[in-house]
């Protein structure tokens, strides 16, 4: 079996660093599992009480895979808005970044309201659809991803009617009250609404330092301070630890009151942790399969020390480094990935 799986391995998806983001949630190993805190736990309570939440690690380290996870619960509505993909302008602008949460949301509910009654119907019945990693069904929302919640119920012609695609809104107001409704409406279908603001980290990694730090300035100070004052939902903020531990971004200021707590993605130190991941990645394609199958515990602990120093906790680039070891040890014919395997794929 095990050149079969590392040829697998090597070939497939089951083991990219930088899954989609609707496979994020099944790429992810609880942290009761892993370090027997329940982080998740933390979240899903805090966040059912509509609270505010920062989630606090370095780039790569699995907040957008925690967030997802938690979120894909029945009893949540998330709305994702990728901070660092939109115009500067929408990041530290309050009514843009309006303009973005209602645009989406409108987009989303006339897509679902559209479909055909019959295959809505389906959807609804079904409730998910399979997709398929190599050698595993994983559960998807519909075609809609993330947005599987808008199909719940008659949720989505409400959210058309409150929010009619291509309207124009003349005052913020106008564009806030419209929001407002929105959420108001998937709250009474018995959802808690949850804006999640991903990727924040890239504010301060972008080439222009001074746009940098007002774009980071604005985001965490307007526009939060918009969000906290006139939205009734929760909040997720993904948030880099540096943003805290570096005075000169003022982050605390800017937050106080507005994020009422900060969870920190715990730190893998032990080999088996590390060794829980891989294994839950190697049982997408062989059902039974374990960290062992793949990999010598030399490797694994070279993976470990890597995690721990050069990565900087990043296991987004300590997956990377695995990709590029399996597809040496296949090249190789090997059955395992070996030290040797790891080191070549980090000097690469």
């Amino acid at each position: 079996m095990s050149l079969d799986l590392v040829r697998e391995a090597a070939l497939g998806r089951a083991f990219d660093a930088e899954p989609l983001p609707d496979s994020l949630a099944d790429c992810h190993v609880p942290f009761s599992a892993l370090v027997g805190e329940d982080v998740e736990g933390d979240l899903t309570a805090r966040l059912e009480r509509y609270g505010r939440v920062g989630v606090v690690g370095p780039v790569g380290a699995g907040k957008s895979s925690l967030v997802r996870y938690v979120l894909r619960a029945d009893a949540f509505a998330p709305i994702f808005v990728n901070v660092a993909t939109e115009d500067p302008v929408k990041v530290r602008d309050p009514r843009a970044f309006l303009e973005v949460l209602v645009a989406q949301l409108a987009r989303t509910a006339a897509r679902a309201a559209a479909l055909p009654e019959e295959e809505r119907a389906a959807l609804l019945r079904a409730g998910m659809r399979a997709e398929t990693l190599p050698g595993r069904d994983v559960r998807r929302g519909a075609e809609f991803g993330v947005w599987a919640w808008v199909l719940r119920s008659k949720l989505a012609s409400e959210l058309t009617t409150i929010l009619p695609p291509d309207e124009v809104y003349a005052t913020t107001d106008q564009m806030r009250e419209a929001a407002q409704a929105a959420l108001r409406a998937i709250a009474a279908h018995g959802q808690v609404p949850v804006l999640v603001a991903d990727d924040t980290d890239r504010l301060l990694r972008m080439p222009d330092e001074k746009l940098s730090a007002r774009l980071f300035t604005g985001f965490f100070g307007e526009v939060l301070r918009m969000i906290v004052d006139t939205l009734e939902a929760g909040l997720v903020v993904a948030v880099h630890e540096r943003y805290r531990d570096e005075p000169e971004h003022a982050y605390d200021a800017l937050v106080e009151g507005r994020i009422e707590h900060h969870l920190e993605i715990p730190r893998l130190t032990e080999a088996e942790q590390l060794g829980l991941i891989v294994g839950a990645r190697a049982r997408f394609i062989v059902p039974d399969a374990d960290w062992e199958d793949l990999l010598e515990p030399a490797a694994l602990a070279e993976l470990l020390a890597l995690h721990r120093g050069a990565h900087e906790r990043s296991l987004r680039r300590t997956l990377a480094v695995l990709k590029s070891a399996l597809g040496l040890a296949e090249a190789d014919r090997s059955e395992h990935v070996r030290a040797q395997h790891v080191d070549a794929a980090e000097a690469g």
